[in-house]
């Protein structure tokens, strides 16, 4: 799978164990590296921090010389996503840049192929449906969030929403009626 944490959970050290060994390897590189624990040591499983693609095989090792291996483990290490372009969907105002609109929509590019996005107008703290917004200034963002999990939040755009307009009202001219010819 892909993952943003190369941690990994592995069952406990049976009482009987003398070692367990972890091998990973780069799959790309093939750089392999290899830990050693041994019950009651201090040394641990220390997982990859460069991305990439790897795989893990842990091998323990009974007081009695019996080997036993996990089948391996791949994983890919992705720990950044591409942080989010936005730009308004439609510009009415005096200028293309003074973010007065009648429609709350963004634009989104520079998205990773697995991100996904939400819209948000509070700095990530909620996320909503831009259509909800009422009528006012905003400063809208999108979070963008990977198949790994990793999030970025795109610099912000400000817009004035505006989607009401007076309805203009017509009246005849009120003229006088002569009377004087009945």
């Amino acid at each position: 799978g892909i993952s943003s944490d190369a941690s990994v959970t592995v069952s406990a050290m049976p009482s009987d164990i003398a070692t367990r060994v972890y091998t990973l390897t780069n799959t790309a590189t093939g750089a392999v590296t290899t830990t050693t624990v041994t019950p009651g040591g201090s040394t641990a499983y220390v997982p990859p921090t460069l991305e990439g693609s790897y795989t893990l095989v842990v091998t323990d090792t009974d007081t009695s010389n019996n080997v036993a291996s996990s089948a391996p483990l791949s994983f890919t290490l992705d720990k950044t996503v591409a942080k989010p372009v936005i730009s308004l969907l439609s510009d009415y105002g005096a200028s293309t840049t003074d973010g007065l609109t009648n429609s709350p929509y963004v634009l989104v590019s520079n998205l990773d192929s697995t991100s996904t996005w939400r819209y948000t107008v509070d700095g990530g703290k909620t996320y909503i449906d831009p259509y909800t917004l009422a009528d006012g200034s905003y400063a809208v963002q999108v979070q963008a969030t990977d198949v790994a999990g990793n999030q970025a939040l795109s610099t912000a755009v400000t817009l004035q929403l505006d989607r009401t307009i007076t309805t203009p009202v017509l009246n005849l001219p009120v003229t006088a009626v002569n009377t004087s010819n009945y």
